[in-house]
């Protein structure tokens, strides 16, 4: 994974100059624009491209794993037959990296007795450790949400990779501003790497701004 931004010589700095970040966005945008096989769902609600894969009016779509369990959309009951299969990985890329862009966790106020916290902690933790024979509980969820065998096997496969945490991800919001409309708002028009250079100065200012780096 590459950001657009990343900590070189002690400071923040915009990182759109990157060649592996151009080639991830070149091939993300020739996905969309050229070949035609993802849709950017541009100024549409995100509703809108798993409803008509559900109706059948696309044979392809770009989904988050846990979408499987979406009832709204209920993919088992398609009349078509789907399967699963991770996005490719890119010109530059060497593994599946299994990205965390959000860290959860439970807490627990001052005023519970010490005590009382640990039993919580230690009932949640148990909840979630069940049940303990991970492979064959997973895999056996993964068996309800399709029907094919290198579907369930693809979807084992993701689910071992072990997380990677993206910290910064979400300690600066990028992703609210107009830089995150770069590859949704490509026609095709305007090379990645000319659409990002015309959003070098703003990514500095609100590093610049967010760090308080001069």
């Amino acid at each position: 994974m590459v950001l657009i931004y990343a900590y070189k010589d002690k400071k923040w700095v915009e990182n759109t100059s990157d060649n592996k970040l151009i080639n991830a966005l070149s091939f993300l945008a020739d996905c969309v624009t050229l070949h035609k096989v993802m849709d950017a769902n541009q100024g549409r609600n995100y509703t809108y491209v798993p409803q008509q894969f559900v109706a059948g009016k696309y044979t392809f779509m770009v989904a988050y794993s846990w979408d499987l369990n979406s009832e709204e959309y209920n993919y088992a009951a398609m009349s078509d037959d789907y399967g699963v299969l991770p996005l490719p990985k890119g010109p530059d890329a060497e593994k599946y990296v299994n990205v965390a862009c959000e860290l959860k966790t439970y807490c627990i106020q001052k005023s519970v007795p010490k005590k009382k916290a640990s039993a919580i902690m230690q009932l949640l933790g148990e909840a979630f450790a069940y049940p303990l024979d991970s492979k064959n509980s997973m895999k056996a969820y993964y068996q309800t949400k399709v029907q094919d065998a290198q579907s369930l096997e693809i979807l084992m496969m993701l689910d071992q990779i072990q997380v990677q945490q993206v910290d910064e991800y979400t300690t600066l919001d990028i992703r609210g501003t107009d830089i995150s409309g770069v590859l949704n708002s490509s026609t095709g028009s305007v090379p990645v790497r000319s659409s990002l250079e015309s959003y070098k100065g703003a990514i500095q200012a609100l590093l610049d701004e967010y760090y308080g780096q001069s």
